[in-house]
């Protein structure tokens, strides 16, 4: 439970740490040069020269939409409520070590920092108009959250995320163009608002997107700024984290994009001439989507996980007797009652719990590994099986391995077995240095993990947006990953796993059609392929075998 308090806290206290970016306090360089002339909303950008971001409009132009903005809705009663609001990526470290960036609304006037807010009247109507990220980003998606109310504190998703999937921006396929997001409990004040920018910027109007923030979800939801109203945040997240894992065409254009600043703006809906009409609760997206297939790869996966033990046997290790598997499961919040459900905001809303800002874009999966000499992570690449868009595995709070750097990690222990390019297996070592000790193709995916000599692995895996659904993977559909724990081959560990056979697939043309005119080619490339393999294949064995043996007689 420590590991999710400290998640939280890191979402929710995201600031722009980073020295050469931000001051002490976190506030960017010049940023109260965002000034309110009467109600107007004013910007010198002398503060955004490193910040600002360009991608089919600039912040000039941006700004003066804003303004723009402003001046048509304050002859409906709207004011702007804090001329200092602004968005933000994270800087510096993440201190879990995710492969992704969080980014937050800083519209709070009594405390500029805070990523909670108090909403002024149920007619309130927040504004970013933004750019997306640069085309390569992995994902990006922001969620409404209820934090607080009624004396419950349920951390929760109010519904589904926006995303690359299902937001509309300038650009056909969203990446790189201009946005609008509104966040709104209000019909007729996200209305006004739209009708403004269409009127105002034309560009723009099929680039808004209507965040909604349903207030009618609980009867004790108070949307007034005072001692009962509810403590909401808004927050989104863009990965990759790192700007080397972009490509290196866009590198340049990641990186200005992770630092840019963007002023947001915040109506204050408390004076609107307009009567109020909540939005009606949006149905959450249905997480199944058909995809069966790694449902279907099942005795495949099995099939993977015995080989691990092969390969481990012949360099030096052998199963735990105890515990030696260990599967992860899907997250859950507990209720008032005391009943158990998988994270979701909605039921932590309606029932009591926790659901630590919880994303519907993603699927929570944790697992929990006793010590031992040597752990090996197997899973599914769920990118590669179309059934995430992107996903990734957190160690110990420490660090993060994400689908693109373990794909391939499978290899190394099962070369010849069909479909094995669908799997990863990493391994992780609670020793220092421990990696050093093993082959070359398995250590390229080893990693140390500095715990207590008897300490157990934390792991979370999530995987994020099934691209058929555009919300979060189903549990049905994905083959959970899976620890295998290994202890140090004795001289009294003879016995080597036994694994089936795997079944040869004949390509096209090959195999049945040999000795028809073109079967001397084909048979003399097939054999080719199969000697050279076998006799690598062979030879690899024994050099591994060998080099197990000289390393348990080395230990006595």
């Amino acid at each position: 439970m420590a590991l999710r308090v400290a998640w939280t806290c890191a979402t929710l206290a995201v600031t722009a740490s980073s020295s050469d970016v931000c001051n002490s306090e976190g506030l960017c360089p010049d940023e109260n040069t965002l000034l309110q002339g009467g109600n107007k909303l004013r910007s010198t950008n002398r503060h955004l020269d490193r910040q600002a971001f360009t991608c089919d409009t600039t912040l000039d132009q941006r700004d003066q939409i804003r303004e723009h903005l402003l001046a048509e809705v304050e002859r409906h009663g709207f004011t702007s409520a804090n001329p200092q609001s602004r968005t933000s990526l994270a800087q510096g470290e993440d201190s879990l070590g995710r492969p992704s960036r969080d980014l937050v609304y800083r519209v709070n006037p009594s405390n500029p920092e805070s990523a909670f807010y108090k909403m002024h009247s149920p007619k309130d109507v927040t504004v970013w108009i933004g750019c997306s990220p640069p085309q390569g980003a992995w994902y990006f998606g922001c969620t409404q959250y209820l934090n607080r109310f009624a004396g419950a504190t349920p951390l929760a998703s109010m519904g589904d995320s926006l995303n690359q999937f299902n937001m509309h921006s300038t650009a056909e396929d969203f990446w790189g163009g201009t946005f609008v997001i509104l966040t709104s409990a209000d019909i007729q004040s996200a209305e006004l608002v739209r009708t403004a920018i269409e009127q105002h910027a034309p560009t723009l109007s099929n680039a808004i997107n209507i965040q909604v923030l349903p207030s009618e979800l609980h009867s004790s939801i108070q949307l007034e700024n005072g001692r009962a109203g509810a403590l909401f945040s808004t927050g989104c997240r863009v990965s990759p984290r790192t700007v080397t894992d972009w490509d290196p065409s866009v590198q340049d254009e990641a990186a200005a994009y992770m630092t840019h600043v963007e002023p947001l703006l915040v109506l204050d809906g408390s004076q609107s001439q307009f009567d109020l009409m909540p939005f009606p609760t949006p149905m959450l997206r249905e997480r199944t989507s058909g995809n069966h297939v790694e449902l279907q790869l099942q005795d495949r996966y099995e099939e993977f996980m015995c080989r691990i033990t092969q390969h481990a046997f012949d360099i030096g290790f052998v199963q735990t007797l105890e515990d030696s598997r260990d599967s992860f499961v899907p997250l859950t919040a507990t209720s008032h009652e005391g009943e158990e459900f998988y994270l979701n905001g909605t039921n932590c809303i309606l029932h009591g719990g926790n659901c630590l800002q919880d994303s519907p874009d993603a699927l929570y999966m944790q697992g929990v590994a006793a010590a031992a000499d040597m752990q090996v992570v197997v899973g599914v690449n769920h990118r590669l099986t179309g059934t995430a868009q992107y996903g990734y595995v957190t160690v110990g709070g420490a660090f993060s391995v994400h689908d693109r750097q373990s794909e391939g990690s499978a290899i190394p222990w099962a070369d010849s077995l069909p479909e094995a390019d669908l799997f990863t297996a990493f391994t992780v070592m609670q020793a220092e240095e421990e990696c050093d000790d093993l082959p070359a193709d398995v250590r390229a995916w080893c990693f140390n993990v500095m715990l207590d000599e008897d300490a157990s692995v934390q792991y979370d895996e999530r995987a994020y947006l099934n691209p058929i659904t555009s919300t979060g993977p189903s549990q049905d559909e994905l083959l959970p990953s899976t620890v295998l724990r290994f202890r140090l081959r004795q001289s009294e560990d003879t016995m080597r796993p036994i694994c089936s056979e795997p079944q040869q697939e004949e390509e096209p043309g090959k195999g049945k059609g040999k000795g028809t005119g073109t079967g001397k080619g084909k048979g003399k490339g097939k054999a080719k392929g199969k000697g050279k393999g076998k006799a690598k294949g062979v030879a690899r064995t024994r050099a591994r075998r060998a080099w197990a043996l000289a390393r348990i007689a080395r230990r006595g």
